[in-house]
């Protein structure tokens, strides 16, 4: 897989107008591109671009590009993971039929996080939420990011073998079924 790195943000129609630095991701030994950031010091304005044989671009990655999701307050056992986050939202909602470990009414916390945050995020919430049926979930056009206590599953949309994965194993934490319906 060939991958070039835009210097800046420009539309796909305008790439010749762009210089790009070009990498072969097998031989440069760079793995996933989401890691390409902190490996070549990309900041916001710089793209991912792949490549296919067909000379056939897509974009795989923005820097800069949110992650948004919400959490339930009553979820976590240290709430000091609230304070690095950037609330853009808060709601009170009544749950019908909340699990037999959940509270009736739930307190959601809406956040959003920079793509380059967003795995350390999902460990810190790994490690913030009470262990029996809670999980957060968050996401961006692209990425699904779905936490459990010790637990983090990410995959790109679409991906639903890695869903049903992720739902199986809240499943077997007694999670209830209609719960485990996150928004692709």
């Amino acid at each position: 897989m060939i991958i070039y790195l835009e210097q800046v943000l420009v539309p796909l129609h305008e790439r010749k107008a762009t210089k790009y630095q070009k990498y072969d991701w097998k031989k440069d030994g760079m793995g996933d591109p989401h890691e390409v950031a902190s490996k070549r010091g990309m900041d916001r304005g710089k793209n991912i671009y792949k490549v296919d044989h067909d000379e056939k671009w897509e974009k795989i990655w923005i820097p800069g590009e949110k992650l948004k999701g919400v959490l339930i307050k009553e979820s976590l056992q240290d709430t000091k993971v609230l304070d690095s986050l950037s609330v853009t939202n808060t709601k009170t909602v009544d749950i019908d039929n909340p699990a037999p470990d959940q509270p009736s009414i739930w307190n959601l916390v809406y956040f959003q996080v920079p793509e380059v945050e967003a795995g350390e995020l999902a460990e810190k919430f790994s490690r913030s939420l009470k262990s029996g049926t809670w999980y957060i979930d968050f996401k961006s056009e692209q990425e699904i990011y779905v936490v459990f206590l010790g637990r983090v599953f990410h995959y790109r949309r679409g991906a639903m073998e890695k869903r049903k994965e992720a739902q199986a194993y809240g499943r077997s934490l007694g999670i209830p079924e209609k719960q485990l319906n996150w928004k692709e």
